[in-house]
């Protein structure tokens, strides 16, 4: 980390920032001015743009950027004191955002903590239409930063920001690549010397600050405070520990509460579907999202509320009204010739809002009532998993249940519901007391014959955090309580454990016993305080220069082992971290990414692990060499992807089957380094032979088929022998290593296979052997990344009809258009290219179709180019909605055999959940009519009626093939 381990003395100004998922705020101590620091604190008013070319200053800057059109604003329209940015962020973004919004970025921070999607990827605005610049949701959560630190040059030019001392908030619950992924945005708004703090933990620091002549009173009979933090976008719980030791407090945090996607964004698209049912019909995509802004504004001005809870903004920063009306008018713009006026509107009231927020998110629950589903996503409207059930007061009971062992611990008082002595809330839907009323009565219900639970109540819930933030950097120097108790998770490094067979019984002779429970090994317990290095004192011998895999695991439940200690991993309670997969160099140094190639020759060290918590506020992993002066950092999976909603079934891990020696020596004998004396019908017969020795090929396992993929890797430079070599080295390499994805260290599998792509064929001039390629890269096209299939594309797309025929498309040397129905296939699978390219790809194909007929491989082609929910892909790339719908209505048109439109009709009108993707009403009748007419079974037809998770009976249509056995769907 470039970011320094302690507070810099030479920084004048002590800075926090609430990067926030719906706003962001800045608080600052000034060290130079007279008197007592901790009497410094100001809030920061931030210049921004609130309409074109005008500029106010707020107490609050939204966290949106709207990404205008090249001519959408006026010169000068995005003019700020400091410049004239391409990006507009703050108020502006935001109203204009409301007229435009399929150009509006809004809830970045959520999307930083989704694991299904490439967080560093341009997916940004989501569903945004063909032809709209985006950006990641990295470089939007740089865009508020990079703007708070602009702001902060123009009032204070000879201290710039980067100079100063700043703690920068993420939630509690945030996991390593989500703090990761923040402290990169930080990097690239030029903020590289700062320190992460928990949001929870930041609202507790401002009630500490306010009482700081008084906190042993204000704490006085309040030994557990539940925190509950609701924020824009997510849902955070900690517990602190208060206690008194000769009169002085003493504070630690004893717990925190698993990520919940769930916040204000959940209020508002609530609002948004009464609103939507009371106007009869159903948004599309951009009027939805549109409606989803206009009832946050609403929901903004019926619960504006002075004195507690809110301080009322100085005149000049006029962020809220002055007092809340009893309702306000939601309107969109209508689309087609039936609606009247081109507009629809309804009406919003105050009591309805409350209604909602308190029944809806904050309902009267019983001790027993847990929440329902855990574990499953509610709304996926904007793109984001949230969590299923949105009552918060259900989240809170389940929170306290699970770290009652925690508790008892702390307090001496064990219960199976541990009784906060008081609340400390924090976040913008508190505002109306009686929505902190509600949550204090539901609390105090639990536990019968107690007084009621105390309120720690504040006055400036929109800017607690950064205040928060501002007075921890001040109690870094000691000039205030600090809370303590290390971290709330304990981490866990995956380990083979030593009696988990390698080799097991052939699945063909008897079932393959289940493997051992996966082992993990302690790196760092709970509690663990920050800025110190822990040495796991266990030895590794660790293989250099050849792929490695750590598998991560942490957990906030209690638990109490030693660093070293082996448990099973508690699928239960272990939240599994992205893996890490790399190529550690002998050189020493930091690991090499994965798809780096490998070195010829490998060599084994042995080390031992550290592990430590960095002062700023992340997890660092290395190995150390025992008996060398080398390290390696261990580095976390940024990324992310679809392809993490697969994964190899428990029961086939780690089991080769007895025989399986014997099949490896089969493939050495045609590809080993020394060519054996076989014919070409020997070649062609080593599949045949596989299956004698393994079993029919369709029951190889995972393991099995990456194991097979090694033996014939390493023989890839004899696949030339022959042109029977060569086409059953592409079509047993791929066979082995589909869907390309899947299995711990696929995608250096794939990186090394794609190695070959340059190389092209040897055998040129033989059409099995073109046909054997192209089946190859579309067998593991899942596993290649977006550069990798755009190359592939590249070949393909020339031997396509061009969508102008006076410009043909010039053609790669040495390409043939042999098997060009593989070609189209494989141009089908390639789903994370752009949606233009795959536009233009399906428009070539829908030609083709009118021009030969409706073939049975061009109309998969079609369903797989303009499918609502990719195979291995992200959503932003499927190709826009209203290319699918006109796809649609052609394919229904075609002369084709029912039966053949069934796979297509259904791609096309498979419900998402998503509207950017969601085909409308009309087109999604016309669909059900034609797999009606086909009589296509209920399997296919009711994801078309309904959103439902992939499940295994898609595989094979999806896929063209059945997939590995053990490869399983999460759905």
């Amino acid at each position: 980390m470039t970011s320094p381990s302690s507070s810099d003395p030479r920084s004048r100004f002590l800075v926090g920032i609430d990067l926030g998922t719906v706003n962001s705020a800045l608080a600052y101590f000034d060290l130079a001015a007279e008197g007592d620091p901790a009497d410094a604190l100001r809030v920061m008013p931030i210049p921004q743009l609130v309409a074109p070319a005008e500029v106010g200053e707020r107490r609050l800057l939204p966290s949106s950027a709207y990404i205008p059109g090249e001519h959408e604003l006026p010169s000068g329209a995005r003019r700020l004191p400091w410049g004239e940015p391409p990006v507009v962020v703050g108020e502006l973004a935001r109203t204009q955002g409301a007229r435009v919004p399929g150009r509006l970025v809004a809830s970045a921070k959520s999307w930083l903590s989704h694991p299904r999607v490439d967080r560093t990827a341009a997916i940004l605005p989501w569903g945004a239409p063909e032809g709209v610049p985006r950006i990641s949701p990295v470089t939007a959560s740089a865009l508020y930063l990079a703007h708070l630190r602009d702001a902060w040059a123009a009032r204070f030019p000879a201290h710039p920001l980067p100079a100063q001392e700043i703690v920068l908030t993420v939630p509690a619950s945030f996991d390593e690549v989500a703090r990761e992924l923040t402290l990169r945005a930080a990097r690239e708004a030029g903020l590289h010397r700062l320190t992460l703090l928990e949001e929870p933990q930041a609202a507790f620091y401002d009630f500490t600050a306010h009482h700081r002549s008084d906190l042993p009173r204000a704490l006085e009979g309040h030994r557990l405070v539940l925190v509950c933090d609701v924020g824009g976008g997510t849902t955070d719980f900690t517990l602190i520990h208060a206690a008194l030791k000769g009169g002085a407090p003493v504070l630690s945090r004893i717990a925190v509460g698993d990520h919940l996607l769930l916040g204000g964004d959940n209020v508002d698209i609530t609002l948004a579907r009464k609103v939507e049912a009371r106007l009869g019909v159903r948004l599309d995509a951009v009027q939805w999202s549109l409606l989803v802004q206009t009832c946050r504004a609403a929901k903004e001005q019926l619960l504006a509320e002075k004195g507690p809870g809110r301080t009322p903004s100085p005149p000049a920063l006029p962020d809220a009204p002055p007092t809340a009306p009893e309702n306000v008018t939601v309107a969109v713009p209508g689309r087609g010739s039936r609606l009247v006026a081109g507009t629809l509107s309804s009406q919003l009231g105050r009591d309805e809002v409350l209604s909602s927020l308190l029944d809806g998110f904050f309902p009267r629950v019983g001790p027993d009532n847990l929440p329902r589903r855990r574990g499953r996503t509610g709304l996926l409207e904007l793109g984001l998993p949230y969590e299923a059930d949105p009552a918060v007061t259900r989240h809170a009971l389940a929170f306290l249940r699970d770290h009652a062992a925690e508790v008892a611990s702390a307090t001496g008082r064990a219960a199976p519901l541990p009784r906060p002595d008081a609340l400390l809330l924090n976040g913008g839907v508190f505002t109306p007391r009686v929505v902190r009323e509600r949550l204090r009565e539901v609390v105090s219900g639990w536990f019968p014959g107690a007084p009621p639970v105390d309120l720690f109540d504040t006055d400036h819930l929109d800017v607690a955090v950064a205040c928060g933030a501002a007075y921890f950097a001040l109690v870094r120097r000691g000039l205030g309580l600090r809370i303590g108790g290390g971290t709330a998770r304990a981490y866990f490094v995956g380990v083979e454990a030593p009696s988990s067979p390698r080799q097991g019984t052939s699945p063909r002779d008897t079932p393959a016993p289940a493997s051992a429970t996966p082992q993990a090994l302690c790196l760092i317990p709970r509690h663990q305080e920050e800025g110190t290095e822990v040495e796991v004192p266990r030895t590794f011998a660790l293989l250099l220069d050849r792929p490695v895999r750590f598998p991560l695991y942490a957990t906030t439940r209690a638990r109490f082992e030693r660093p070293g200690d082996l448990v099973p991993v508690d699928e239960s309670s272990f939240q599994t971290l992205p893996p890490v997969e790399t190529v550690l160099r002998s050189s020493g140094g930091h690991g090499g990414a994965v798809g780096a190639k490998a070195a010829p020759s490998s060599s084994e060290v042995l080390v031992r692990l550290r592990a430590a918590l960095t002062e700023i506020g992340t997890l660092e992993v290395f190995c150390v060499a025992v008996d060398r002066d080398a390290r390696w950092k261990l580095e976390f999976g940024l990324r992310g992807g679809a392809d993490s909603a697969f994964e190899i079934a428990p029961s086939e891990v780690a089991v080769m089957p007895r025989r399986f020696a014997e099949a490896r020596a089969l493939i050495d004998l045609y590809y080993g380094k020394k060519p054996a004396p076989v014919d070409k019908r020997d070649v062609r017969a080593l599949t045949r032979a596989l299956e004698k020795v393994l079993g029919p090929r369709e029951g190889w396992n995972v393991p099995v088929l990456r194991e097979l993929w090694a033996a014939l890797h390493a023989g890839m430079a004899r696949r030339r022998r022959s042109a029977d070599h060569e086409r059953l080295w592409l079509s047993l390499t791929g066979y082995a290593l589909r869907p390309g994805f899947g299995a711990p260290l696929d995608a250096w599998r794939t990186a090394e296979t794609f190695g070959t792509f340059g190389e092209s064929l040897q055998f040129q001039a033989e059409p099995r052997n073109w046909q054997a390629w192209w089946v190859l890269w579309r067998r593991i096209a899942g596993g290649l990344d977006d550069a990798a299939q755009n190359r592939i594309l590249d070949l393909v797309t020339p031997f396509l009809p061009p969508a102008d025929p006076r410009r043909p498309r010039p053609r790669v040397a040495g390409i043939k258009p042999e098997a060009i129905d593989e070609m189209i296939r494989l141009a089908a699978s390639l789903e994370r290219v752009s949606p233009a390219r795959k536009r233009e790809v399906g428009e070539a194909v829908l030609d083709r179709i009118a021009q030969e007929g409706p073939a049975p491989h061009l109309l998969w082609s079609v369903g797989r180019l303009g499918a609502r929910v990719p195979f291995h892909g992200s959503g932003h790339t499927c190709v826009d909605l209203a290319v699918a719908e006109r796809w649609l209505e052609r394919l229904v048109s075609l002369p084709a055999k029912r039966a053949d439109l069934i796979f297509p009709v259904a791609q096309l009108a498979r419900m998402s959940g998503d509207r950017a993707r969601d085909v409308g009403p009309e087109a999604r009748d016309l669909a059900l009519r034609a797999l009606a007419e086909a009589r296509a079974p209920d399997v296919l037809v009711r994801p078309v009626r309904e959103a439902v998770a992939l499940e295994a009976a898609d595989e094979q249509r999806i896929f063209g093939e059945g997939l590995p056995a053990g490869l399983k769907v999460l759905g």
